[in-house]
């Protein structure tokens, strides 16, 4: 039964016709499209140039910003994502035993009383390591509370890194001045 009225309604709907606009308008319409081909061939090469001047303007923009990072203006989590982000420094190797320097300063004999190149850059990386050291709690500073620094410290006491956290420890001073240390964490921190 659904069959026969689907067919019954189909032809109804041819019966109809179709109506269109007239020919007239039709053609009036064909016309105006044919009389204006400059705006179609004009339109991609002005995009593109369009593109263009907007990719240079917001490049050059950015890096003016970035030559006068002095006129910006952070907020405090804009400076610790920057701080958390930074490169760390490279790890240093804790320096050698003195008994062991002095075995390997008299093994390599300088050449004319000058210091060996091993010696010289020994030298080099221990006066390096205390800089890296102050940048290093410089950064810390900035990027995280005291609590979070005198722990920072008092792993240093457990891994026999003392020169280190010496250092980290008068950074800490320097940059918290008022700041009193708890008894419990005084005993981690400070050198016995």
């Amino acid at each position: 039964m659904a069959e026969h009225e689907d067919r019954e309604l189909s032809e109804r709907y041819r019966e109809l016709g179709r109506e269109q606009p007239p020919r007239e308008l039709d053609a009036k319409i064909l016309a105006a499209a044919r009389a204006r081909p400059g705006l179609r061939r004009w339109a991609l090469p002005l995009s593109i140039a369009a593109v263009i001047v907007l990719s240079a303007t917001v490049t050059l923009e950015m890096q003016r910003e970035r030559a006068q990072p002095e006129n910006r203006i952070e907020t405090p989590q804009q400076q610790k994502i920057e701080a958390q982000t930074a490169p760390a420094p490279v790890p240093t190797a804790p320096p050698a035993p003195a008994a062991k320097r002095a075995v390997d300063v008299s093994t390599s004999a300088p050449a004319a009383g000058r210091p060996s190149r091993e010696s010289a850059d020994r030298e080099r990386f221990e006066r390096a390591a205390p800089a890296a050291a102050e940048e290093r709690a410089k950064q810390l500073g900035a990027a995280e509370s005291p609590e979070r620094w005198l722990e920072r410290i008092a792993e240093l006491r457990r891994a026999g890194r003392d020169d280190e956290a010496d250092r980290l420890l008068a950074e800490f001073r320097r940059q918290f001045p008022d700041y009193r240390i708890p008894e419990a964490m005084r005993g981690r921190v400070e050198r016995r």
